[in-house]
Protein backbone atom coordinates (compact mmCIF):
# COMPACT_ATOMS: atom_id res chain seq x y z
CA UNK A 1 0.00 0.00 0.00
CA UNK A 2 1.16 3.53 -0.70
CA UNK A 3 2.69 5.61 2.02
CA UNK A 4 -0.17 6.80 4.24
CA UNK A 5 0.96 10.45 4.17
CA UNK A 6 0.91 10.37 0.35
CA UNK A 7 -2.59 8.90 0.51
CA UNK A 8 -3.68 11.66 2.91
CA UNK A 9 -2.39 14.35 0.54
CA UNK A 10 -4.16 12.66 -2.38
CA UNK A 11 -7.34 12.46 -0.27
CA UNK A 12 -7.16 16.20 0.46
CA UNK A 13 -6.68 17.06 -3.20
CA UNK A 14 -9.56 14.87 -4.40
CA UNK A 15 -11.83 15.94 -1.55
CA UNK A 16 -11.25 19.63 -2.32
CA UNK A 17 -11.94 19.02 -6.01
CA UNK A 18 -15.28 17.44 -5.02
CA UNK A 19 -16.18 20.40 -2.79
CA UNK A 20 -15.60 18.59 0.52
CA UNK A 21 -14.28 20.54 3.48
CA UNK A 22 -11.03 19.21 4.91
CA UNK A 23 -11.62 18.94 8.65
CA UNK A 24 -9.39 17.27 11.24
CA UNK A 25 -12.16 14.70 11.85
CA UNK A 26 -12.43 13.80 8.15
CA UNK A 27 -8.66 13.44 7.85
CA UNK A 28 -8.58 11.27 10.99
CA UNK A 29 -11.42 9.06 9.71
CA UNK A 30 -9.71 8.62 6.34
CA UNK A 31 -6.33 7.96 8.01
CA UNK A 32 -7.90 5.32 10.26
CA UNK A 33 -9.59 3.66 7.30
CA UNK A 34 -6.52 3.45 5.06
CA UNK A 35 -4.21 2.37 7.86
CA UNK A 36 -6.34 -0.72 8.60
CA UNK A 37 -6.66 -3.92 6.64
CA UNK A 38 -9.61 -5.42 8.52
CA UNK A 39 -12.30 -3.55 6.57
CA UNK A 40 -13.70 -1.71 9.60
CA UNK A 41 -17.30 -0.76 10.17
CA UNK A 42 -18.24 2.83 11.00
CA UNK A 43 -18.54 1.70 14.62
CA UNK A 44 -14.98 0.31 14.56
CA UNK A 45 -13.62 3.62 13.28
CA UNK A 46 -15.70 5.58 15.78
CA UNK A 47 -14.41 3.42 18.65
CA UNK A 48 -10.81 3.99 17.51
CA UNK A 49 -11.22 7.77 17.30
CA UNK A 50 -13.70 8.78 20.00
CA UNK A 51 -11.00 9.22 22.65
CA UNK A 52 -8.83 11.30 20.31
CA UNK A 53 -11.41 13.84 19.10
CA UNK A 54 -13.77 15.64 21.43
CA UNK A 55 -17.17 15.91 19.85
CA UNK A 56 -16.72 13.27 17.16
CA UNK A 57 -19.91 11.29 16.76
CA UNK A 58 -20.89 8.04 15.12
CA UNK A 59 -23.10 10.07 12.77
CA UNK A 60 -20.04 12.09 11.68
CA UNK A 61 -18.17 8.87 10.93
CA UNK A 62 -21.09 7.48 8.90
CA UNK A 63 -21.50 10.73 6.94
CA UNK A 64 -17.77 10.94 6.26
CA UNK A 65 -17.54 7.33 5.08
CA UNK A 66 -20.50 7.90 2.78
CA UNK A 67 -18.84 11.04 1.42
CA UNK A 68 -15.58 9.13 0.89
CA UNK A 69 -17.45 6.41 -0.95
CA UNK A 70 -19.28 8.94 -3.14
CA UNK A 71 -15.96 10.66 -3.94
CA UNK A 72 -14.36 7.35 -4.94
CA UNK A 73 -11.95 7.40 -2.00
CA UNK A 74 -13.39 4.37 -0.21
CA UNK A 75 -15.66 1.47 -0.97
CA UNK A 76 -18.42 -0.23 0.98
CA UNK A 77 -18.09 -4.00 1.24
CA UNK A 78 -21.14 -6.24 1.52
CA UNK A 79 -21.06 -8.63 4.48
CA UNK A 80 -22.92 -11.71 5.61
CA UNK A 81 -24.31 -10.05 8.73
CA UNK A 82 -25.57 -6.84 7.09
CA UNK A 83 -23.11 -4.52 8.85
CA UNK A 84 -21.51 -2.16 6.34
CA UNK A 85 -17.73 -2.51 6.27
CA UNK A 86 -15.42 -0.12 4.46
CA UNK A 87 -12.24 -0.46 2.47
CA UNK A 88 -9.71 2.28 1.85
CA UNK A 89 -8.05 0.25 -0.87
CA UNK A 90 -9.75 1.48 -4.02
CA UNK A 91 -7.63 -0.24 -6.65
CA UNK A 92 -9.53 -3.10 -8.33
CA UNK A 93 -9.57 -6.21 -6.17
CA UNK A 94 -11.96 -8.83 -4.86
CA UNK A 95 -12.98 -9.88 -1.36
CA UNK A 96 -13.40 -13.15 0.49
CA UNK A 97 -15.96 -13.09 3.30
CA UNK A 98 -15.94 -15.84 5.90
CA UNK A 99 -19.45 -17.09 6.69
CA UNK A 100 -18.29 -18.22 10.15
CA UNK A 101 -16.32 -15.31 11.64
CA UNK A 102 -17.32 -12.53 9.20
CA UNK A 103 -13.72 -11.63 8.38
CA UNK A 104 -13.31 -9.70 5.11
CA UNK A 105 -10.08 -10.43 3.26
CA UNK A 106 -8.67 -8.66 0.21
CA UNK A 107 -8.02 -10.94 -2.75
CA UNK A 108 -5.58 -9.40 -5.20
CA UNK A 109 -6.85 -10.73 -8.46
CA UNK A 110 -7.86 -9.08 -11.67
CA UNK A 111 -11.51 -8.10 -11.75
CA UNK A 112 -13.01 -8.18 -15.22
CA UNK A 113 -16.51 -7.91 -16.48
CA UNK A 114 -17.55 -9.00 -19.94
CA UNK A 115 -18.64 -5.57 -21.09
CA UNK A 116 -19.35 -6.79 -24.59
CA UNK A 117 -22.23 -8.92 -23.25
CA UNK A 118 -23.62 -5.91 -21.39
CA UNK A 119 -23.66 -3.65 -24.45
CA UNK A 120 -26.91 -5.21 -25.64
CA UNK A 121 -28.54 -3.75 -22.53
CA UNK A 122 -26.99 -0.34 -23.22
CA UNK A 123 -25.26 -0.36 -19.82
CA UNK A 124 -22.26 1.77 -18.96
CA UNK A 125 -20.13 -0.25 -16.53
CA UNK A 126 -18.26 1.83 -13.97
CA UNK A 127 -17.18 -0.83 -11.52
CA UNK A 128 -17.32 -4.56 -10.96
CA UNK A 129 -17.10 -6.31 -7.60
CA UNK A 130 -16.47 -9.97 -7.03
CA UNK A 131 -17.08 -11.35 -3.55
CA UNK A 132 -16.24 -14.91 -2.60
CA UNK A 133 -18.12 -16.42 0.35
CA UNK A 134 -16.93 -19.44 2.29
CA UNK A 135 -14.99 -20.48 5.39
CA UNK A 136 -11.59 -18.88 6.00
CA UNK A 137 -8.43 -20.76 6.88
CA UNK A 138 -8.66 -19.88 10.60
CA UNK A 139 -12.25 -21.13 10.94
CA UNK A 140 -11.46 -24.37 9.11
CA UNK A 141 -8.89 -25.32 11.78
Amino acid sequence: MKNIETMIENFKKIARSKGMKITPQRVAIYRELVSRHDHPSAEDIYDALKGKFAGISLATVYRTLTSLENAGLAMKVATVNGVARFDGKITPHSHFICKVCGRVIDIDCEVNVETEKLKKYNFSVEKCEIIYYGVCDKCQN
